[in-house]
């Protein structure tokens, strides 16, 4: 949470973005600092465990990884923090993330 905490204050000072989303999320609990703040967030998530338990927190959580990720929305910023090691294919998985 204290991540997410200096990852906002950060990104506050630097970019303008309306909406995010946080690939690898886990539970969703970094997303509820934007929540307050007035942003549209959307996590995806690979464990339906931490997905389930952020759902019951109202937190917009998806069961998802990012290969079979398919959403028509477009997002002003991509997080994917401690993820991308995690990835199988990290070049299609990148892909993936830009080409939408």
């Amino acid at each position: 949470l204290n991540r997410y905490k200096k990852l906002l204050f950060f990104l506050e000072k630097k970019i303008s973005f309306k909406n995010l989303i946080d690939i690898g999320c886990a539970t969703g609990t970094g997303l509820n600092l934007f929540n307050k703040k007035g942003y549209k967030t959307t996590g995806i998530d690979t464990d339906k465990t931490r997905v389930d338990y952020g759902r019951r927190k109202n937190i917009n959580v998806m069961h998802s990884d990012i290969y079979k990720f398919s959403k028509r929305d477009k997002y002003d910023l991509v997080l994917c923090i401690h993820t991308l090691e995690h990835f199988t294919n990290p070049e299609k998985a990148l892909k993936k993330i830009l080409d939408g």
